[in-house]
Formats: structure tokens, C-alpha cells, sequence
């Protein structure tokens, strides 16, 4: 994969810059928009340019907005300290389905965006204050967050034998095993009784013929 390097007409370029540190993921709330889109409609709300570093659209295209130690815009006030944030096109508070290819380039991005910046934590925006006061659900109700932070996190496990990957995807994706409460999740970490609970709960319920 690569990155499209837009141009843009910046209303003011006195970006304040940082080290960042978080990456926080949006969706643009548009089914169908494009960078230079998100550009001209922050302009109208009197800012510099577009807010986000990086727009990833639903047939899997990255583009550049800011530059990433420039500090961004997509959330409020000090907020954006330290922080990347990623939009998606896309309205998933309406729409029901991340397309597969802007949820593998978002993938990409992060693993690639990790090999530069020591990136401690993913957020989400609906997990900020600001937009908390304000109801928002950002990146969308219909955003698989759960499935987005196991893909991040199983990349950092060399260690896991081909053959149990794809089951320790399905089981956490299933939400049998869920990790901590940061949604990290250590596949060589030893079963909870919680999570033994659940599995046999499913197989009383749903005993194999």
C-alpha cells in the first residue's frame, strides 16, 4: 500500500508541532466524500485546513492531511495533543458494513504510522470528552472496535503458531475472550474462569449434535 500525497490550500500554516503518541480513529459522517472534501469543509468552519492527518476512503486509498507532527484538528482544544487522527469515509453510524479494503488499509496505516512514532494507545473519537458532551458515537455505532484493536494488537505476536491464528481471531470476535479493559489481548495468556464460563454457557445452549 501507499499514501497519496494531496495538495492543499491551507488558510494558515502555523501548525503547532508535536510528537504524537495516540492515533484516533473517525468517520467522516458523509457515505460519500473525499479529502480535498474534508479540506474545503473545515475551511468554512474558519480552520486552517483539513483536521486529520491521514482520510482513508471505502475502496481503500490513503491520503495525506496533515503532516504527522503537525498538530491536528479532529478534536477539541488541547485533545489533540500527541494524537493522529484517521477519518473514514463513511457514515457507520448508518451504514452497517466497513468495507473490506478501507478496514485492511486502516490496519496498514496503523502498523506502518507504529514503525515511525512510538505509538502507545488507539482511541477512538467517541472516547474524548468533547465529543462525549456532544452524543457523538464517532467512528460509529457500526464500527467494529473490538475487531480493529485485535488486528493491531495480534501483530505484535510472532509467536503464535499459524495454526491457531485464525481461531483466536474468531474467538475474540466472537467475544468469548475479550481481553482487558484497554482491548488488549495476549493469546499466550492463560484462560479466565469468566471466559471458560462463556464457553461452556454456549455449548449448553447450543450442544453439537
Amino acid at each position: 500500500m501507499r499514501i497519496i500525497e494531496e495538495s492543499y490550500n491551507w488558510a494558515r500554516t502555523n501548525f503547532d508541532v508535536q510528537t504524537p503518541e495516540v492515533i484516533v480513529i473517525h468517520h467522516a459522517a458523509a457515505i460519500n466524500c473525499t479529502a480535498q472534501d474534508i479540506h474545503s469543509w473545515h475551511l468554512q468552519r474558519g480552520w486552517k485546513g483539513i483536521a486529520y492527518h491521514y482520510f482513508i476512503r471505502k475502496d481503500g486509498s490513503i491520503y495525506r492531511g496533515r503532516q504527522e507532527n503537525h498538530q491536528g484538528g479532529h478534536l477539541l482544544g488541547s485533545e489533540n495533543n500527541g494524537t493522529i487522527g484517521i477519518c473514514l469515509e463513511g457514515n457507520y453510524d448508518k451504514e452497517t458494513v466497513v468495507p473490506e479494503a478501507q478496514f485492511d488499509a486502516l490496519i496498514w496505516l496503523c502498523g506502518d504510522i507504529a514503525t515511525r512514532r512510538p505509538i502507545k494507545s488507539y482511541k477512538r473519537h467517541s472516547d474524548y470528552p468533547s465529543a462525549q458532551a456532544d452524543k457523538k458515537m464517532c467512528p460509529g455505532i457500526y464500527f467494529p472496535w473490538q475487531q480493529f484493536i485485535t488486528a493491531i494488537k495480534i501483530k505484535d505476536y510472532s509467536d503464535i503458531a499459524p495454526w491457531a491464528k485464525d481461531a483466536v481471531l474468531d474467538v475474540v470476535n466472537a467475544g468469548i475472550m475479550i481481553g482487558d479493559n484497554q482491548g488488549r489481548f495476549n493469546p499466550q495468556a492463560a484462560i479466565t474462569r469468566q471466559e471458560v464460563a462463556v464457553v461452556i454457557d454456549r455449548l449448553l445452549r447450543n450442544p453439537p449434535e
